[in-house]
């Protein structure tokens, strides 16, 4: 039985001689490799500009930070976040001293009535749509943004070659993503002078004049006798969340190959889909439905007239061989007690009681596809669920 994990290595062959040239060239702190890799992300995303930083975690920081300084935002000001995504998105959040503002399970619009219906001013500044597991978010959320004037972050660490239609949109480059730089993270944006707040404050806060490895963002500095008095000047309180040119090199190895990589995660998609839909059992993705899904993973929620032991079952799957995790709640999370204090999210509860997901990428084989098949058909017998979802007779 083979072990079907959620990670998959996608760093190319071509990167063990991208990282022996690091190696040699004795510059490990970003250099060249790490302007290549900023270079070719951007084009690839149809960006003007990226940062990349040791973790998508901090890109989010270090992007929500900057926009916070740009435009003037006080601490205890909101920024509007779903309640079903990684901790790290709502951790930026208050970690930013910002308030967050949550809808339920990526589903803007009831936001709004809470907003109407609030008894105490509401003060958002800023949105965080989450394209969670590789799926875009509606267009309604940027919508709503526009409407009421927020500034937008995107949260597209589970996803990859998506155009930034806000003012950041922050990726992750950890193990199991689309791309993997082992850890790492960049910030895409079309702003030069978000581009430049982000850079300055993942280096310490240090003047952009004289960022190591990057020209200065003042053209008339590029002199060194004009760069040298800046060399420790520090603008802002800062953090230290550089990437480093081996990363950048792992990286280089994999961006000629990204599109195919997502053509065939949809490819194991619609393999999944296939094998899991004509069950009757859960709501899954329908790849040719979601034309920019790019499937980080593969999401599943159990129908609401069905009634199972998620944890039961995914132990079922997981002493098959298939890993399995949460879908990403938030409001059961013990650390976040105080924020949901009197306030529900039918959704989101739905989700964190019937939700989970299974393995889908470019390592996976027709054999695999097989494998979890047998699995769940194995699972619902067990609990007399027939193929069109029809409880059996003990």
């Amino acid at each position: 039985m083979r072990k079907i994990s959620l990670c998959y290595n996608a760093v190319d062959p071509e990167a063990e001689e991208l990282v022996r040239e690091v190696l040699m060239s004795g510059q490990y702190s970003p250099g060249s490799k790490v302007r290549e890799f900023e270079e070719k992300l951007s084009a690839v995303h149809g960006a003007k500009h990226c940062v990349f930083v040791n973790s998508g975690t901090d890109a989010l920081r270090l992007s929500l930070l900057a926009l916070k300084k740009k435009y003037g935002w006080s601490d205890g000001d909101g920024v509007a976040v779903t309640t079903q995504t990684f901790v790290a998105t709502v951790n930026v959040i208050l970690q930013a001293g910002l308030k967050p503002y949550f809808y339920d399970a990526g589903n803007p619009w009831n936001l709004e009535h809470r907003m109407r219906t609030s008894s105490e001013p509401v003060n958002i500044k800023a949105i965080m749509p989450v394209h969670l597991m590789g799926r875009p978010c509606d267009d309604y959320t940027f919508e709503l943004a526009s409407k009421n004037g927020w500034k937008v972050l995107e949260d597209s660490c589970e996803t990859i070659l998506n155009k930034p239609r806000g003012d950041v949109s922050c990726h992750s480059t950890y193990m199991a993503h689309h791309l993997v730089t082992g850890v790492g993270g960049f910030a895409l944006t079309n702003n030069a002078d978000l581009m430049w707040r982000i850079r300055g404050l993942a280096n310490h806060g240090r003047h952009t004049n004289y960022i190591p490895g990057f020209p200065p963002a003042d053209p008339e500095h590029r002199k060194p006798e004009n760069r040298i008095g800046y060399r420790f000047q520090f603008t802002d309180i800062g953090y230290s969340c550089r990437g480093t040119e081996f990363e950048a090199a792992l990286g280089l190895s994999q961006i000629d190959h990204l599109k195919q990589n997502v053509r065939k995660r949809r490819a194991v998609a619609q393999s999944l889909w296939e094998i899991i839909h004509p069950l009757n059992v859960f709501l899954a993705d329908e790849p040719a439905q979601h034309p920019g899904h790019t499937f980080f993973a593969f999401p599943l929620i159990a129908r609401e007239d069905f009634v199972f032991d998620k944890y039961s079952f995914c132990l079922h799957l997981e002493n098959a061989g298939i890993e399995t995790r949460e879908l990403m709640p938030i409001t059961n999370q013990r650390c976040y007690r105080d924020l949901f204090k009197n306030q529900s999210f039918a959704v989101s509860e739905h989700w964190n009681k019937n939700g989970f997901y299974i393995p889908c990428h470019p390592g996976m084989t027709e054999d695999d596809i097989g494998q979890i098949e047998r699995a769940f058909r194995s699972g619902l017998s067990s609990l007399h669920v027939s193929d069109a979802g029809t409880t059996l007779a003990a």
